[in-house]
């Protein structure tokens, strides 16, 4: 994701913390990956340090825009299909929903 002045100005402290520790929890990025070391990760984790700007610039680099928005709650989370659900569901062909609903 491309990093722009206006990105790093909208963003909150809080959603700075979000991304940094969804990067490092959720996506299993390395703390030097993005140039800093584990013990900082903890420390902005429990609030006593801050995510710069240039840290949040390296961190977005590793984000899609739809990550970004689920992260910011722009977006709601992908559904999880059930194994379980017919075929057609499963391969994402739910434009037939309808015609297996006897509704088409």
């Amino acid at each position: 994701m491309e990093c722009t002045p206006e990105l790093i100005r909208s963003l909150k402290d809080e959603e700075r913390v979000r991304v940094l520790a969804y990067l490092i929890d959720e996506k299993g990025l390395r703390a030097r990956d993005l140039g800093v070391t584990i013990n900082f990760i903890s420390m902005v984790k429990s609030g006593r340090r801050r995510v710069s700007d240039s840290l949040l610039c390296r961190a977005l680099t590793h984000l899609t825009p739809e990550e970004l928005a689920r992260l910011l709650g722009n977006q709601p989370e992908p559904a999880i299909v059930d194994a379980e659900a017919p075929s057609f569901i499963r391969e994402g062909e739910l434009r037939t929903i309808p015609c297996w609903l006897a509704v088409c």
